[in-house]
């Protein structure tokens, strides 16, 4: 078993019986928790006596962006250590005949010219003169081969703690002291310094101090929190000083190092955990970027954004470009001001949940899921200081919601008010994403340029897997990121110009929040449009109050509709002028159940008329003048 589809194809070509993983991960099957069914109809079948686990050159390294960040630097190498372990365990539960014999294994890279890291690469280097190669394969030998290392864990797996020089912090640092240097560094949670004049590896600060943050006036404990989502998060939860003291003894601050205050600054490429001082609330990005393929992750983008073309510079882009720059912009430009987005369908299992999933995923810490009540607690510290606030099962229809979402989607900075701690001020960058089925489902006006409103369908086909491709596809989709140039540049403080995001639906929610009676004056000029064919109606402000309400509206109110709704004027004349003329326009007349005519009233008056459009109330779709009765 080997990490990658392609190390499998080569290897199989030269004849060896080799199964890929997409990763190092992907060994189980999620359902029944146990190695996919492939790799045990294989062993069972075919009577497998050896399994080999074989990881890449470079599964001993650390990582470069871990050591950067000053981050867990066993991380990595418990990853490749707990992934065999658990294909080991999963292996021994399989029915056979036989003991299965268990190995893991890697490439020597680093004694091997030109350094191969995966089986691929090193098969390919030897082309034609692979024999030494897959006799020392095929042998299994865990003595010191010159092209593999293979350790037996069929019993266990204690072997490989040693081997990736886990046991002892000294041993650990001279294995990497060429990568680590002379930098502080952290292995099993404390930290650690090499003293060149003593030669040895000293301790800094205990793994106990290392989650202990000492800010201003008060303590703070580092704590694990898994959602119910899977992400581990990490939150700062305030102690008591005699707590700490009781636990860690009467002189636990002499470890700590003490910070003047919190900010909130962030960086997915090249993060500071301190910051002048200041402890930063931003949680660090932990994903490697690295070249690859991302096919599945494009295509989810497409489905969520869609491809339909818009016009833009003078050239037509797909709509998922701009999907790829609001990304984009999210990854690489984080303190950027980006508008308001809405995911919205009729039908469940579209894909908004999945798309939250995956930017969570992305995201981490740095992304927070709330309710629709987010604005009325007092209470803010949970997604104050994130990048991205995820709301699903959005229904904002009062108005006041809608103005604060707003107000906090263009502000600098908010005041946090944790339970139990002082207020205090923060920079705020966060960006907003709404998920509904309702239709009405935010209050919006046509004059709100901060709302991004997509319709998003029902897919093609169901992939109960692709989040778990998108993870894998992630690396490769960071490396695309960081490399692809913007399709739009920044027009405003939301970046993007308005005539990108007012589409269709945009302007459906806005007349779903319209008042009731310009909904139904829009709905009966849409009918004197369809049933008498003008290409304009003329009315004075009388004539409507009479004709479609009765006298009921106060003249102001009517005129606020006109405007600010309807967005109609009074008719002028060359100059910009109003004047009264002369006009006429028709009404419905009386209705014979026994035909299909459509009667009509004509009215002339004189006055200062408004005009409406027929342009402005039919869609295309609606504007068909070759039904009508006259």
């Amino acid at each position: 078993i080997t990490e990658g589809a392609f190390k499998a194809f080569i290897g199989a070509r030269l004849g060896l019986d080799i199964v890929g993983l997409p990763s190092i991960t992907c060994y189980k099957d999620k359902q029944t928790g146990r190695l996919h069914r492939d790799i045990e109809r294989l062993i069972q079948n075919c009577n497998v006596q050896n399994l080999v686990i074989l990881w890449d050159g470079d599964c001993l390294n650390i990582s470069d962006s871990d050591l950067e960040l000053n981050l867990e630097l066993t991380r990595r190498p418990y990853n490749f250590i707990n992934a065999a372990k658990a294909i080991q365990e999963l292996a021994k539960k399989i029915e056979v005949e036989q003991p299965l014999s268990i190995f893991m294994a890697h490439i020597n890279s680093s004694i091997i010219p030109h350094n191969p890291k995966g089986l691929d690469d090193l098969l390919i280097q030897y082309g034609d003169n692979t024999a030494d190669v897959m006799d020392e394969l095929k042998a299994l030998s865990d003595k010191n081969g010159h092209f593999f290392k293979f350790i037996n864990i069929s019993s266990s797996v204690t072997l490989l703690y040693n081997h990736f020089k886990m046991n002892d912090v000294q041993v650990f640092y001279s294995f990497h002291a060429e990568k680590i240097g002379e930098i502080n560094f952290k292995f099993k949670g404390s930290a650690y310094k090499f003293n060149d004049e003593k030669g040895e590896v000293e301790l800094i600060v205990p793994h106990w101090a290392t989650k202990l943050f000492w800010i201003g006036d008060e303590f703070f404990e580092m704590v694990e929190k898994v959602d119910i989502r899977g992400i581990t998060r990490n939150e700062l939860v305030k102690r008591e000083y005699s707590t700490l003291r009781r636990r860690f003894g009467k002189d636990f601050e002499d470890s700590l190092h003490y910070y003047d205050g919190f900010c909130n600054v962030p960086s997915h490429f090249g993060y500071e955990q301190i910051v002048s001082n200041s402890y930063n609330l931003y949680s660090p990005f932990t994903h490697e970027v690295e070249e690859g393929d991302y096919t599945c992750t494009l295509n989810f983008i497409k489905h969520i954004f869609g491809t339909k073309e818009v016009e833009y510079g003078g050239v037509l882009i797909p709509y998922y470009e701009i999907g790829l720059d609001y990304i984009q912009l999210l990854i690489t430009q984080p303190t950027q001001k980006l508008p308001v987005l809405i995911l919205y369908s009729k039908e469940n299992n579209t894909g908004k949940s999945l798309f939250g999933k995956w930017q969570n995923y992305i995201f981490q810490a740095n992304c927070a899921f709330v309710s629709n009540n987010i604005f009325e607690s007092e209470f803010n510290e949970y997604w104050s200081d994130k990048s991205l606030i995820i709301c699903e099962e959005t229904l904002l229809e009062k108005k006041a919601a809608t103005e604060k979402i707003k107000a906090f989607s263009t502000a600098d900075s908010v005041p946090v008010n944790p339970k139990g701690q002082k207020q205090f001020k923060i920079d705020f960058f966060g960006k907003f994403q709404f998920y509904s089925n309702n239709e009405k489902m935010i209050y919006l006006n046509k004059f709100d340029e901060r709302f991004w409103i997509l319709e998003v369908p029902v897919p093609k086909t169901d992939d109960t897997e692709l989040l778990e491709k998108m993870k894998e596809e992630l690396p490769a989709f960071l490396h695309f990121i960081k490399n692809r140039k913007l399709v739009t540049k920044r027009e405003n403080r939301m970046y993007f110009h308005s005539t990108l995001l007012k589409n269709d639906l945009f302007y459906k929610t806005v007349r779903l929040n319209e008042p009731g009676q310009v909904q139904e004056l829009r709905e009966r000029l849409k009918e004197l449009f369809l049933d008498f064919g003008q290409d304009e109606i003329v009315m004075t402000i009388q004539d409507i109050n009479r004709e479609f309400f009765k006298d009921r509206l106060e003249r102001t109110y009517l005129q606020k509709i006109l405007k600010e709704y309807l967005n109609v004027q009074v008719h002028t004349n060359e100059k910009g002028q109003s004047t009264s003329i002369r006009y006429e326009y028709y009404m419905h007349g009386e209705h014979s159940e026994d035909s299909d005519f459509i009667s009509r009233r004509e009215i002339k008056n004189v006055g200062r008329p408004y005009v409406f459009k027929r342009k402005d109330f039919l869609t295309p779709e609606e504007d068909d003048k070759d039904g009508l009765p006259f």
